[in-house]
């Protein structure tokens, strides 16, 4: 669990440099204040005040969630190494099918939503694992790829969200509104079959196959974010909506992740918990076929970025050899989503 002075100094550190001494958090609430009190006057009532809508959809991800490792190693046992950074990679492809779920409830100008989602498909595509200046200077350099791996990969997935939004600003066809939320995600993989293609310091490459099971990686990101967001409505000749589009942008700079990673040929295991940031921009249409049932095309970007510290450990006396070093986590995420809904 992130201690709270432990997020308050993150938070205070990231606006440092943009003259504030508050919270990104107060100072979002302090925005919205001011925004509702000037526009006080205009905000109108939602026509709806109480309804909810229920939708499946089908989701396809496509991006990566990327692994580095490598700049200061310290040791239990021996004096502390730099190396370069990073030293290795492991890129895991997030390409698949996701089943998705998703409720909503309205009050007047209160949004509630919800969404599960759960991957239909297994096969992400292959894993790459990257390693640099395998051997000693001056056949290698720092920059310089010496070993290419390429895994077959099978993933198990699964993600939710839960938000809620505050309209401060309505008109019959414009309405603006902003919110918090909170998204997870859990990756489990497990990597089988690896081809492993090594730099010649002479020249050429070895190429090399073993088939197994040769890695397993978990990693779950925690993203708590604010947003802000606005819609458009249209409505036909006789004032029925027929037509919705909504576009937000959130951000959140109080992401956790925590990471596993078993390499089963080496026999060790890593694990991290490290703090970082994200963005995310989504983009929802949706129309209107009765004043019951609707469909839905939906655009999910997200990009997270967190370091910190792993932690490897080898079994028995084989932990002589257990250390620490430095650790980044990337992910890139499109989500691509249709759905069809009933409006209660």
């Amino acid at each position: 669990m992130i201690k709270p002075t432990a997020i308050k100094n993150r938070i205070l550190n990231y606006w440092s440099d943009m003259g504030s001494n508050e919270s990104w958090l107060t100072s979002l609430i302090a925005a919205i204040g001011l925004i509702s009190a000037l526009f006080h006057g205009e905000v109108l009532a939602d026509e709806r005040r109480t309804s909810f809508d229920i939708s499946v959809g089908a989701t396809y991800l496509s991006g990566y969630t990327d692994y580095k490792v490598g700049g200061t190693v310290v040791w239990d046992n021996f004096p502390p190494s730099e190396y370069h950074f990073p030293t290795s990679e492991l890129d895991w492809p997030l390409d698949k099918m996701w089943a998705t779920l998703r409720g909503q409830v309205f009050y007047e100008n209160w949004r509630l939503e919800a969404l599960l989602q759960k991957n239909l498909t297994k096969d992400p595509g292959n894993m790459e694992d990257r390693d640099w200046g395998v051997y000693p200077y001056p056949q290698s350099s720092p920059d310089t790829l010496d070993i290419l791996g390429i895994v077959e990969t099978e993933m198990d997935a699964w993600a939710g969200d839960i938000n809620a939004d505050y309209t401060f600003y309505r008109t019959p066809e414009w309405s603006f509104f902003t919110g918090l939320g909170y998204t997870y995600q859990q990756y489990d993989f497990e990597g089988q079959n690896v081809t492993q293609i090594q730099r010649n310091p002479s020249g050429g490459a070895w190429v090399g196959y073993r088939s197994g099971d040769v890695i397993n990686y978990e990693v779950a990101y925690h993203i708590p974010y604010a947003r802000v967001g606005t819609t458009f409505i249209y409505k036909d000749a006789h004032n029925n909506e027929k037509f919705y589009l909504e576009g937000s942008f959130a951000y959140s700079p109080i992401v956790r992740a925590e990471d596993e990673d078993n390499h089963l040929l080496r026999g060790f295991t890593a694990r991290s918990t490290t703090d970082g940031d994200a963005f995310i921009v989504l983009l929802k249409s949706r129309y209107n076929v009765s004043p019951q049932w609707f469909v839905g095309l939906n655009f999910n970007y997200t990009t997270i970025n967190a370091d910190g510290t792993t932690r490897v450990e080898y079994p028995g006396s084989a932990s002589l050899y257990n250390y620490s070093m430095d650790v980044e986590l990337t992910s890139q995420q499109l989500q691509s989503t249709f759905e069809i809904g009933y409006r209660f």
